[in-house]
């Protein structure tokens, strides 16, 4: 440091993460820049709107409510875009079938959500063949074609292969929805059923995401974190609480043999779900309550070494998974990762990014490995600020 800036050294605190450096402006500017930060984070003026009463966030809440209950009774168009997306695919896929999957179907949607179709084209569902990145490539690019031919039924038709579950993005045009269709397995099904189940089992769950999302879409960090990664914060936040069960406690209570998709256990529903509603505390209170946990819980979550584990409705250090890495310290509920890493080619879970949130189901799979320091700074701030709010409204 030159002379010149050592005569300006002072103590700063970076509004983002809270910490104080010891140094001049450019030193925090640095530091600003090197956390993907820009700078002290506000709580957006259209969240205080959303929770500006708790009057106006029990009607907001029953808004998109009733919102996500008549996309749910839309299935007539969504029906037609499976058929005629089966229709298109069948000159070179003659048995193929659509699963649709996502917000639509598990009751978390709004007007505007896309609506996401597995394509099962033969036995893959189960996801025991043509897994692999060029195969996966191959079936996008054909189907892409195929699809571009169907003009009355498709437009803006855009392959995207390089992603990790690659996907072909279409208009259907008689529905007036955006698709996303995969091709490799029906885990996103199986992922549908289980928030679903929580839905059923937990009515207050869905608005509680609902008004989560919104509050995610306007503070933007639906940018780094994925609407199905923030269900799972808040399915995970709800466990912790009592107020839904782990995966690991839905198998015990449904122990026949469930559906096993690329060698990942799922889940039998089996059991009535009134009678699953005996092992969960009913939640009675109001929804702005809930929201301001939510806030505070993740607002003072251990990011740095704890995992988001909806498997068994606790965290887990991510010690567990980074100190060895064959996975003999994971608990016995992690045996199937533990096999998948040993074999050959086993993808690892990410346990070395800031924020980790564990797939149910594909346990392999960091939701949240894309998030950087400064998206999870920002979320922090956020999360602190918008509980705060929470506590001085009437």
């Amino acid at each position: 440091m030159s002379q010149g800036r050592k005569l300006k050294v002072a103590e700063y605190e970076c509004k983002t993460c809270m910490l104080v450096i010891y140094g001049d402006e450019l030193s925090l500017t640095r530091h600003i820049s090197s956390r993907g930060a820009k700078g002290e984070v506000k709580l957006p003026y259209s969240v205080k709107k959303l929770f500006k009463s708790k009057q106006f966030i029990e009607e907001e809440a029953t808004r998109l409510r009733l919102e996500a209950g008549r996309v749910l009774e839309y299935q007539d168009k969504m029906r037609e875009c499976c058929e005629d997306l089966q229709q298109a695919l069948s000159g070179i896929y003659p048995n193929c079938k659509a699963y649709p999957f996502g917000s639509r179907i598990s009751g978390l949607a709004n007007n505007q959500s896309d609506l996401d179709v597995f394509m099962d084209i033969g036995d893959m569902y189960l996801g025991y063949k043509y897994q692999d990145s060029p195969s996966q490539e191959q079936f996008v690019k054909k189907a892409t074609k195929l699809l571009k031919f169907s003009k009355d039924d498709f437009s803006s038709v855009v392959p995207i292969p390089s992603a990790r579950t690659p996907i072909v993005k279409l208009h259907h045009n008689y529905a007036n929805l955006d698709c996303d269709i995969s091709f490799r397995h029906g885990l996103g099904v199986e992922n549908t059923k289980f928030l679903k189940f929580c839905i059923d089992l937990q009515p207050i769950t869905q608005p509680f995401i609902l008004l989560l999302k919104r509050w995610s879409d306007y503070c933007k960090l639906n940018e780094h974190i994925t609407n199905y990664g923030l269900a799972l914060m808040a399915v995970f936040f709800l466990q912790t609480r009592g107020y839904l069960l782990s995966v690991k406690t839905v198998r015990n209570y449904n122990p026949t043999q469930s559906v096993v998709i690329d060698g990942w256990d799922t889940l039998n529903y089996t059991v009535p779900i009134e009678k699953m509603k005996e092992f969960v505390k009913p939640y009675t209170s109001e929804v702005r309550q809930l929201l301001r946990d939510f806030f505070c819980y993740f607002s003072r979550f251990d990011y740095a070494n704890d995992v988001v584990c909806p498997l068994l409705g606790n965290t887990i250090p991510k010690l567990l998974f980074n100190d060895k890495p064959n996975g003999e310290s994971l608990p016995v509920e992690m045996k199937s990762y533990v096999q998948r890493i040993q074999s050959e080619n086993g993808e690892q879970f990410r346990g070395l990014t800031p924020f980790c949130i564990q797939d149910p189901f594909d346990l392999s799979h960091n939701l949240t490995k894309a998030c950087q320091h400064g998206t999870i700074n920002k979320l922090k701030a956020l999360c602190t600020l918008t509980y705060e709010f929470l506590d001085t409204i009437e």
